[in-house]
């Protein structure tokens, strides 16, 4: 939507400034026009309802074929059902066929739909049904005679094929975690179910053989014309999908969504045409634009090191920074302009509170904390810049979740009915179509509770601990902010200190379980088998995680099931070199921090050479990057109350880095 906010922190000519401010409508509307233009150039002239209705067609005459072929097959039903099997036989064949039903049902009404972002969970998914399956006929058969059948010369083709495609889905979705491989070996794995399925028909074999026979026949005699036109259409296809892709990501309902916004901000557009301009909010997007002006002075005077601000507090200087001094003048000027807005309405616990404690403790904290905070948080809406949503996923999870249900709706209507109720009693939402608004989650399910409301998933802030792009975190608008373990609720919990960097005897330390993606390879690579990188899945009783951690020079932050770790603040905490093990994840505060200086990023596949890496450091490169683990860790302290500088205040600083980011036509 707009220039993002990192390219302040990193200089550049001021006319990319001026450029930033553009009208979020106008944006979208030229996005429209761009869109508009692409669809006339990308010659996709072609009938698709006719391309349907002819495909049908075909397939049915193909099914006539089939049926034919299938009624004509010799076969004896009194000898296929000469032995019955036993009450107990057929107890198990029912439960184990049940269960493959039941899964091949979730794989293909849940995990297909979205196959194109996550093949790995239909080929699973799948292959757990089929596993099932085959399980149910040895309990029907018995494991000998079932095992001796699938042996025999007539299904052994049929068998190999099948279970060959059965492992392939499961290697190259579990071992290699590849994304096209996962796609191929699960169409091969349905065509196998089928041609698997379908010799058990009677004439087995012969039957298999006729239909091939015909289907071959039958494909040689058009082979020309289908090459021909399936190439056409191929390349038709294979256009709209990379556009599809370089879009959203290659998501359909993603594109219909963002078509469908961008017909109502067209709209929204035309209504607005001609009409008074809001002068209240022309007074704050005046304001800004002279903010913006003394940022981009700090950024064209940012190599004279006499301009900083003398503060008693702090004044941010270093390499840990990316532009220290145009950090302290965003700074602040955020501290003398910057106002939010927190809805009232709602009532705890689902609003207006959160955990304090646990895994969650960020999303409470900074609830409780901009309730009671005095000098960002305005009473008056009309002197707002931005408008808080004050609800709390953690907190309607746990009190409106049903875990035997499961119903995800609750997320839909609660979130919903509250942005329509803002909506509706004031005058912000419809003003901004929510682009001034945010709303903050450090539960995983804090992305899927923004898709209810489109222009709050699209257009709104969201601050985010779960900030995956791989999952539609936009970091040109939304924020990043780090996830803290508190486990007893104590914010000074894990504030210890760790040992001077020459005193820490481990090279390298992680405790955790093995969930996600990246866990299980680290865990093959080094649990158990170096005593420099000590790898637990469970920590021995004798060792203390906080002991160990201090202890060490380097702590392992992989990502779980979700790309952000407590571990990260953990390390900086300790005072120990966080070594950041993850994919799609935008790091807290990366618009002002530079992580390269105070932490090591390894990726999935520089794993098996870990200790390498970490050795190949030496000494002096190691105190600097320890030192400047200690510096930024002020930025990562919880206050009660707030101070400056500390994880509240940098969270506040990201709001206003997204505020600034867009301007808002009354």
């Amino acid at each position: 939507m707009q220039k993002t906010a990192q390219t302040w922190f990193t200089g550049g000519p001021s006319s990319d400034l001026d450029r930033s401010s553009s009208s979020l409508l106008a944006d979208w509307n030229a996005y429209a026009a761009s869109k508009a233009d692409d669809a006339e150039s990308s010659g996709l002239g072609f009938d698709l309802e006719a391309a349907v209705r002819n495909a049908n067609d075909k397939v049915s005459g193909t099914f006539n074929v089939v049926s034919k072929g299938v009624m004509d097959l010799p076969g004896n039903f009194n000898s296929a059902t000469g032995n019955v099997p036993s009450a107990k036989s057929l107890m198990y064949f029912g439960l184990l066929l049940a269960a493959g039903v039941f899964f091949i049902f979730i794989a293909f009404t849940i995990f297909l739909p979205v196959m194109v972002l996550s093949p790995q969970k239909f080929a699973i998914c799948f292959t757990i049904g089929c596993a099932f399956i085959i399980g149910s006929f040895f309990a029907l058969k018995g494991p000998k005679n079932q095992l001796s059948h699938m042996l025999s010369k007539e299904r052994l083709p049929f068998t190999l094929g099948f279970i060959s495609s059965m492992a392939g889905t499961i290697y190259v979705s579990m071992v290699l975690h590849s994304y096209i491989l996962s796609v191929l070996f699960s169409v091969i794995q349905v065509l196998a179910l089928s041609y698997y399925a379908i010799s058990y028909f009677p004439g087995g074999s012969a039957g298999m053989k006729f239909l091939s026979s015909t289907l071959t026949s039958s494909a040689i005699a058009r082979k020309q014309k289908f090459c021909f036109y399936g190439f056409k259409l191929a390349r038709r296809l294979e256009k709209l999908v990379r556009r599809i892709f370089q879009k959203r990501h290659g998501n359909p309902k993603m594109q219909r969504v963002v078509e469908n916004l961008i017909k109502e901000l067209n709209t929204e557009s035309l209504l607005r045409s001609g009409k008074k301009r809001d002068e209240k909010m022309e007074k704050i997007e005046s304001d800004l634009v002279k903010v913006r002006g003394l940022i981009r002075d700090a950024i064209v005077n940012n190599t004279n090191s006499t301009l900083f601000v003398e503060d008693e507090d702090y004044v941010p200087k270093g390499k840990i920074y990316r532009n220290p001094y145009v950090f302290q003048r965003s700074y602040l000027l955020m501290e003398s302009t910057f106002k939010i807005f927190v809805y009232e309405e709602g009532e705890p616990p689902l609003f207006h509170y959160g955990p304090c404690k646990d895994i969650y403790s960020t999303e409470g904290i900074f609830l409780n904390m901009i309730e009671s905070n005095t000098r960002f948080r305005t009473r008056d809406p009309d002197q707002a810049h931005l408008y808080f949503l004050p609800f709390s996923v953690v907190m309607i999870l746990e009190h409106l979740f049903d875990p035997i249900k499961r119903d995800k709706a609750v997320l839909e209507r609660v979130v919903s009915d509250y942005v329509r109720i803002v909506s509706a009693k004031y005058p912000y939402w419809n003003r901004s179509l929510g682009a001034d608004h945010f709303m903050l989650s450090c539960h995983d399910w804090g992305p899927r509770a923004t898709w209810y409301v489109h222009q709050l998933y699209l257009t709104s802030i969201r601050a985010l601990c779960n900030a995956n792009t791989s999952e539609f975190f936009n970091p040109r608008k939304d924020v990043s902010f780090p996830e803290i373990n508190f486990r007893t609720g104590n914010i000074t919990e894990g504030l210890i200190l760790g040992h001077p960097s020459m005193k820490r005897m481990n090279l390298a330390f992680f405790a955790g379980r093995r969930h996600g993606r990246i866990r299980p390879v680290l865990f093959e690579h080094w649990k158990d088998k170096d005593e420099d990188i000590r790898v637990y899945e469970k920590l021995p009783e004798n060792l203390s995680y906080e002991e160990v951690m201090k202890n060490s020079k380097y702590c392992l932050c992989p990502s779980g099931f979700e790309v952000a770790s407590p571990r990260i603040v953990e390390a900086i905490y300790a005072e120990c070199v966080p070594v950041l093990i993850s994919q799609d994840y935008i790091l807290p505060f990366s618009d002002v921090l530079d992580w390269t200086k105070f932490s090591i990023q390894v990726s999935v596949s520089e794993l098996p050479n870990l200790k390498m890496i970490l050795m190949g450091i030496n000494e002096e490169k190691y105190r600097r990057i320890h030192e400047s683990v200690k510096q930024v860790k002020r930025h990562f302290v919880v206050n009660d109350p707030p101070k400056r500088y500390d994880l509240f205040h940098m969270l506040i600083h990201s709001l206003w880095l997204r505020r600034l980011n867009v301007r808002i036509y009354g």
